[in-house]
């Protein structure tokens, strides 16, 4: 299903996340567990688009910001940069090429 707040237990000390779905799937938001200047790489080692929303559903501290102000969808073997901000106390994500 779609995760608001995400925080996947088995996932809490790594820096790099491989996700996977069985159908396309948002994430809304991610609970940081360092705080400012924690960083995530989001990896879709799946068949479905994962979309990181822009500024929505999850808890104001947890929500994503987008370099683009919109919407990042990671399709199969795409990549996410995310770094939590804790002035703004918002996730800065980037697509990586």
């Amino acid at each position: 299903t779609d995760q608001h707040d995400y925080d996947p237990a088995d996932s809490r000390d790594a820096g790099i996340w491989r996700l996977s779905s069985d159908a396309p799937r948002t994430i809304t938001g991610i609970v940081s567990q360092y705080g400012n200047g924690q960083t995530l790489t989001l990896i879709n080692v799946g068949t479905q688009n994962i979309t990181l929303a822009h500024q929505i559903t999850s808890a104001a501290l947890n929500q994503i910001l987008s370099t683009t102000d919109t919407n990042l969808t990671l399709s199969p073997n795409r990549m996410a940069w995310l770094m939590y901000d804790g002035t703004t106390q918002r996730w800065r994500a980037t697509l990586l090429p």
